[in-house]
C-alpha cells in the first residue's frame, strides 16, 4: 500500500487476480506475430488466385472459340436435316400434282370433284393434316375445313398458282394449332392449272431438334427472326437478336445456336481450391483477432478487479494504472452511456393510416404513399365492396372508352381497380404501372383507379402524366407486371377511358366482359397494397437513342397536339441532333388549339403552315397520348400513313427477307404490291391496336400499321404503337436519302383515294346499322371480305364501311385507280346508305 501512497513514484501496472487470461507471446504493441505474417500471406494468395484467373480466361477464350466452331457445325447439320424433312413434305406434293384425277379435277374446275380427290389422298397420307386442291382462280380465306385458310395461306396458294417455288411456313391461325404448310403448282404440258396446299404437324420437327439434346448446343428454329415464331428447339434459351444463325434451304426459317460452355477444368479446380485457400485464410485471421480480443478483454476485467479492490479499500491507483485498460477502454464507455441513459421507452401507433383528400398518406416520404390498412377490417366489421353501376357499353373491343363525368366516374375506375387487381392476381400479376393523358377528367380518374388497385393488394407503380411511350417501355421492360393508361387518345375531349395490359398482352374482348360482371357483382374484401412514383423517362431516352442515329440533322416541326407525348418528343429529336420545333406541345386537356387527332386533314393546317415558314425537312404531329403519328412534307402537303409504312417496310425487309407486314382493312391496296415487291409478305388484318398486336406476335411479323396512324415495329422495339419512336425510325430512314421528303414520297406507289369518313351515330346503333347495310349491300361483281366490317373490292377499286371500335360511328373509306372509278363505287355505296338509313346526312 505504501507504494501506491507514495508521492512521485511511478505506480506497478495491477497484477491480475488469479485464473484471468494472460496475453499471448506478442510482438509490437502487443499483437501476435501471425498478424503480420498472414496480410502478407493473404496477398500472396489473391495474387496468385488473379494469376491463375488470367490464365483461366485465356483456356476458356479456346474453349468458347471451340464449342463456338461445334455449335455452328451442329446447328449446319439440324438446319440439313431440317432441310431434307421439308423436301420430303415436296416431294409428297410433286407426286400429288403428277396424279391424272387430280389434274383432271383441277382442269374441269369441279368442286365436287376436288374435294372427292382431296380426301381421297389424304386417306393415303394419314400423316397430313389436311389437304386442299385449288384451280386457276382467286383463292380467298376460308374457314370450312380442319384448319382454316388463313391470309398466309392465301398468299402461298396464290404464288404457287403464278408458278413459283413457294418456301415452306409455319401457320399459326387463330382459334386452330399451328401447322407446317407446303405448296406446290400444279403443271400440265408446262402450263399451271392449280396448286396443292398441304398441313403437317410440327411434332416431327420437335423430335428432330430434341435428337440433338446432347450435343453441347442449344437449337432454336425460328421463323420471322429472333423474336418471330419458334418451331422448334433444343434446350431453354431464348435467341437474341445478335445471336449467331444458319439458313434453312428452301424455308423461310433460320436455326439459332448458343453453345453450351463449362468451366476450364484442370484450371477451374485449382481456382476453387486457391479461393478455399485464400478463404481460409481470411477466417484464421478473424479468429485469431477475436482470440487476441477475448484475451485482452479478460486481462482488463483483471485490471479493473484489481484497481476495484484497490479502491474499495481506501487506496488512490493514480492515473497510470490507466493504462494497463486499453482495448477495451472505447467499449466500456459506450456501455457506461448506455447504463446512464436507462431503458428505451417505444410507443405503439394505430395500425389504421390516416389519409389526405387525395387518398394519399400525408406522413409517408414523397414518392410513396401506404395503402389504407386492412388488417383492421376483420375487427371493424367490414363488409365486401358492394358492386358498381356501369355501362356495358362502355367495354369495347380492346379498351374502354366513355363520356367522362357520366359513364367514367371516379366510383367506376376505383372499381375497375380493385376488379382489375382481382384478374391480375388469377396470373400471379401483384404489380401494375399506372399513367394518364392530359385530358382535365384524367387526374381524377387516375387518381381513383390507383387507390382501387393498391386498396387489392397491388403495388402500384405510378408515373403521372405520361405518353403511351413510356407506360409501354416500363411495362415491356418488367414483363411480369400489368399496366393501366388513362386516356381518351384521338377522341373529343368530352370521352376518356382506359387501355389495359397483363403481362404486355393486351386486356381484350372476353377478359373486357369479364371486368365488368366483376364491378357489378361486387368485390372481396380490401387488401393492404403500395403505390409509389416512378419516372422511367431517363431510361427511355437512353434506350432510344442507343437504337437510333441519323446520318444527318434536319429540322422537324412537332405538333403535340397539347397532349402528353409533345415534350418528350421534342427532347428525344433534340438529343438525335435534330432541331426540333415545339408547336402545341405544352399540355392542356381542353386542346385549346385543335383536336387531338391527327389523321383529320383540318388538324394539321397549323403544322402545315409552320413546315413550310420555317423552312423545316417535315412535321411530326402525335394524338393526346402519343400512340398515333401523321407527317407532313416539307412542302406542306400529308403524307398517307400507307407511305409512311412504306418508308419502315423498305428498310426493314433490306434486313429481313420474307418477314410479314400487317395492314389493316382500310389501308391502301398499293402497300400489298410495295411489300410483295421488296421481298415481303403482306397480310392485311382487323383494325384495332390490341388485334394489330395480337395478330404481328401470331405471325411473327417484324412491322405492322394502320390508316389511323397506330404504327408497330418489332425489330429492334417492343413491337407497340409508341409513336415517338416510329418518329425516330422514320427521321432514321428519310436522313439516309438526301433528297427532301416530298421527292422521296413522289416515288412511292399511289392512287386516287379518300380520307376516312365518319357517320356520327347513337350508343348501339352501329351495329344495327352494319347489319342492314350486309344484308342490302349486293354486289355480285366485287369480293366482300368481312374481315373487319366489309370491304368492297373491285378490280379496279374497293370501298369500306365498318363500325369503330373507339366511338358510336360508321367509318367509310374508297380508293380506285381513277378518280372516275372512286366517283363510281363512292356512289354505290351512296345508294345502298339511301336504302338502309335515308334520313341519315351522308359524310361522302
Amino acid at each position: 500500500m505504501e507504494k501506491l501512497r507514495g508521492k512521485g513514484k511511478k505506480a506497478a501496472p495491477a497484477k491480475p487476480r488469479d485464473g484471468a487470461a494472460k496475453p499471448a507471446s506478442a510482438g509490437r504493441e502487443g499483437r501476435p506475430l501471425l498478424f503480420f505474417f498472414l496480410p502478407v500471406a493473404l496477398a500472396a494468395a489473391v495474387m496468385m488466385i488473379v494469376l491463375v484467373f488470367v490464365a483461366q480466361q485465356q483456356g476458356q477464350a479456346i474453349q468458347t472459340e471451340a464449342a463456338q466452331a461445334q455449335a455452328r457445325a451442329a446447328a449446319q447439320a439440324f438446319a440439313g436435316q431440317v432441310s431434307g424433312e421439308v423436301r420430303a413434305y415436296q416431294e409428297v406434293l410433286e407426286v400429288i400434282t403428277r396424279f391424272a384425277a387430280v389434274q383432271k379435277a383441277l382442269g374441269d374446275k369441279d368442286p365436287q370433284a376436288l374435294a372427292r380427290s382431296a380426301a381421297a389422298l389424304q386417306r393415303l397420307r394419314p400423316d397430313l393434316i389436311e389437304l386442299r386442291l385449288f384451280p386457276q382462280e382467286r383463292v380467298q380465306t376460308d374457314s370450312s375445313g380442319r384448319l382454316p385458310l388463313s391470309f398466309a395461306g392465301v398468299d402461298m396458294v396464290t404464288r404457287a398458282l403464278q408458278g413459283e417455288q413457294v418456301p415452306v411456313e409455319v401457320h399459326q391461325p387463330e382459334g386452330a394449332p399451328s401447322y407446317l404448310a407446303v405448296a406446290q403448282p400444279v403443271l400440265r404440258d408446262a402450263e399451271v392449272i392449280g396448286a396443292v396446299l398441304g398441313a403437317w404437324p410440327l411434332q416431327d420437327l420437335d423430335q428432330l431438334a430434341g435428337s440433338f439434346a446432347g450435343e453441347r448446343v442449344e437449337l432454336s428454329l425460328m421463323q420471322g427472326g429472333a423474336s418471330g415464331i419458334r418451331i422448334a428447339r433444343s434446350g431453354s434459351a431464348e435467341p437474341g437478336l445478335d445471336s449467331a444463325k444458319v439458313a434453312v434451304n428452301g424455308t423461310r426459317w433460320e436455326v439459332f445456336y448458343q453453345p453450351l460452355m463449362d468451366s476450364f477444368p484442370g484450371l477451374g479446380v485449382f481456382l476453387w481450391v486457391l479461393i478455399i485457400a485464400g478463404i481460409v485464410v481470411v477466417l484464421l485471421v478473424v479468429f485469431l483477432q477475436q482470440r487476441a480480443l477475448a484475451a485482452g478483454l479478460a486481462s482488463d476485467l483483471g485490471t479493473l478487479l484489481t484497481l476495484g479492490e484497490a479502491i474499495a479499500g481506501g487506496e488512490k491507483t493514480g492515473l497510470a494504472s490507466r493504462a494497463t485498460i486499453s482495448i477495451s477502454r472505447e467499449p466500456i464507455h459506450r456501455m457506461a452511456g448506455l447504463l446512464r441513459r436507462g431503458p428505451a421507452r417505444r410507443s405503439v401507433k394505430p395500425v389504421a393510416v390516416a389519409q389526405a383528400a387525395d387518398g394519399r398518406d400525408p406522413d409517408a416520404s414523397e414518392g410513396v404513399s401506404v395503402a389504407p390498412a386492412a388488417a383492421q377490417l376483420a375487427d371493424d366489421g367490414a363488409t365486401a365492396r358492394p358492386p358498381v353501376t356501369v355501362p356495358e357499353s362502355v367495354f369495347r373491343a380492346y379498351d374502354i372508352r366513355g363520356m367522362a363525368d357520366t359513364e367514367l366516374t371516379a366510383e367506376m375506375a376505383e372499381g375497375l381497380g380493385w376488379a382489375f387487381a382481382g384478374m391480375a392476381a388469377t396470373q400471379d400479376v401483384s404489380s401494375v404501372y399506372v399513367a394518364h393523358d392530359a385530358r382535365l377528367s384524367s387526374p381524377e380518374l387516375y387518381e381513383a383507379i390507383c387507390a382501387g388497385l393498391a386498396d387489392s393488394g397491388m403495388r402500384v407503380l405510378e408515373l403521372g402524366m405520361a405518353p403511351a411511350a413510356l407506360i409501354y417501355f416500363a411495362m415491356h421492360r418488367d414483363p411480369g407486371a400489368g399496366a393501366v393508361l388513362v386516356t381518351g387518345s384521338h377522341n373529343p375531349p368530352e370521352y376518356n377511358g382506359f387501355k389495359l395490359y397483363l403481362r404486355t398482352e393486351p386486356v381484350q374482348g372476353a377478359d373486357l366482359r369479364d371486368l365488368c360482371q366483376r364491378m357489378q357483382q361486387g368485390g372481396s374484401l380490401p387488401l393492404p397494397g403500395s403505390r409509389e412514383a416512378q419516372d422511367p423517362r431517363q431510361d427511355y431516352l437512353a434506350a432510344v437513342i442507343q437504337e437510333i442515329s441519323l446520318t444527318r440533322p434536319l429540322r422537324v416541326v412537332v405538333d403535340g397536339g397539347n397532349g402528353a407525348a409533345g415534350e418528350l418528343a421534342c427532347e428525344v429529336l433534340t438529343i438525335l441532333g435534330c432541331e426540333a420545333v415545339p408547336l402545341f406541345c405544352e399540355p392542356d386537356g381542353s386542346f385549346p388549339n385543335h383536336h387531338p387527332d391527327p389523321s383529320v386533314a383540318e388538324n394539321l393546317e397549323a403544322l402545315r403552315h409552320e413546315v413550310v415558314s420555317r423552312g423545316a425537312d417535315l412535321g411530326i404531329a402525335l394524338d393526346g397520348d402519343g400512340d398515333r403519328i401523321a407527317l407532313v412534307d416539307d412542302q406542306g402537303e400529308m403524307v398517307s400513313p400507307e407511305h409512311a409504312l412504306m418508308f419502315l417496310a423498305g428498310d426493314i425487309l433490306r434486313r429481313h427477307p420474307g418477314s410479314d407486314v400487317i395492314y389493316d382493312v382500310k389501308s391502301s391496296r398499293q402497300l400489298a404490291g410495295f411489300v410483295l415487291a421488296h421481298g415481303g409478305r403482306p397480310i392485311m388484318w382487323r383494325s384495332g391496336h390490341s388485334r394489330m398486336k395480337e395478330k404481328m406476335r401470331e405471325t411473327g411479323a417484324l412491322l405492322g400499321g394502320e390508316y389511323a396512324g397506330h404504327v408497330y415495329i418489332k425489330e429492334r422495339w417492343y413491337g407497340s404503337d409508341d409513336a415517338i419512336y416510329v418518329g425516330a425510325r422514320l427521321l432514321e430512314v428519310l436522313a439516309d436519302d438526301p433528297r427532301p421528303l416530298h421527292d422521296q414520297v413522289a416515288e412511292l406507289p399511289s392512287s386516287p383515294s379518300t380520307p376516312e369518313y365518319r357517320l356520327p351515330l347513337e350508343e348501339g346503333e352501329s351495329g344495327l346499322l352494319m347489319d342492314a347495310i350486309t344484308a342490302n349491300l349486293h354486289f355480285p361483281d366485287a369480293r366482300i371480305i368481312d374481315l373487319d366490317g366489309l370491304r368492297v373490292e373491285f378490280p379496279n377499286a374497293w370501298g369500306l364501311v365498318r363500325a369503330s371500335n373507339t366511338v358510336p360511328s360508321l367509318t367509310f373509306r374508297f380508293e380506285a385507280d381513277s378518280e372516275q372509278e372512286l366517283q363510281r363505287i363512292m356512289q354505290r355505296f351512296r345508294e345502298v346508305l339511301a336504302q338502309v338509313a335515308p334520313e341519315r346526312p351522308l359524310p361522302f
